[in-house]
């Protein structure tokens, strides 16, 4: 691909592999990427891989986003903490794997922000029974590892939406309390609008460019669309892609709708 045929990232959502499609756009070019990756664990959306394929793609994926990236630019990554891919399956940490690609990749650690999904009380995976033979530990926290490319501070100038309490409250702890989103007929592992929504505010400034390169059914995108940000998404499953781009659509009438 020639330089002219580069493209400049804007508001849309891209139906493709997304290694393939962020090979076609500038370097430098996105401010925050903020992403929930897929998790190996044979879903019907999720190419099937063996844990060190995954691994060595998702490592492929974060170079990408680091050439795109501008200097100083963030990158929020949502993963689990542990899990296992099947109920026989080795344990084994996305998170952990996720924190150590980000640095192969180039990228800088900034902090992780815990994700506490608050609903451990109900779950029911308990393993050895009030025994210590083999106990399961019931998750209810991920982790949101944020990285940045070269220096912390963002390099150009912008307006900031955040209010002095809300930028308190999200600069003083590391834990965020935030329900989970339940699985629906749209995507069977949607995140709250709130996480996207809080990265977007405490790491970007108004209008500008936000990617979610695994963007499922558009979370990210609609909550850039809310917020004022430049949005790019992309989605390997055309039915999620279209999904997403009809929740964009949804949005835009009902803010049309409360403008007049």
């Amino acid at each position: 691909m020639t330089e002219e045929e580069l493209i400049e990232v804007k508001n849309e959502i891209i139906t493709g592999d997304c290694l393939e499609v962020m090979k076609g756009f500038v370097a430098e070019s996105v401010d925050l990427t903020i992403t929930s990756p897929p998790y190996l664990l044979l879903k019907e959306y999720e190419t099937k891989q063996t844990i060190a394929e995954y691994l060595t793609f998702i490592l492929q994926v974060m170079k990408e986003i680091y050439r795109i990236t501008k200097m100083g630019g963030r990158v929020c990554w949502n993963v689990p903490n542990q899990m296992r891919r099947n109920s026989y399956g080795e344990l084994w940490s996305p998170m952990a794997e996720s924190f150590q690609l980000l640095k192969q990749a180039n990228f800088r650690f900034f902090d992780v922000i815990i994700w506490n999904q608050g609903y451990a009380d109900s779950a029911t995976a308990w393993g050895s029974w009030c025994s210590p033979s083999a106990p399961f530990i019931r998750h209810q926290t991920e982790s949101i590892l944020v990285f940045y490319k070269g220096l912390w501070k963002i390099q150009h100038k912008g307006k900031s939406d955040l209010e002095p309490r809300e930028f308190m409250s999200l600069t003083k702890g590391e834990l965020w309390e935030i329900k989970p989103e339940t699985q629906n007929r749209e995507h069977p592992a949607p995140f709250p609008i709130e996480l996207p929504s809080r990265c977007i505010k405490l790491f970007s400034y108004i209008g500008d460019v936000v990617l979610d390169p695994f963007c499922g059914s558009g979370t990210t995108a609609v909550a850039c669309h809310e917020l004022n940000r430049k949005y790019v998404g992309i989605e390997i499953s055309e039915e999620y892609a279209n999904i997403a781009k009809a929740r964009i659509k949804l949005h835009q009438e009902q803010l049309k709708l409360t403008e007049t």
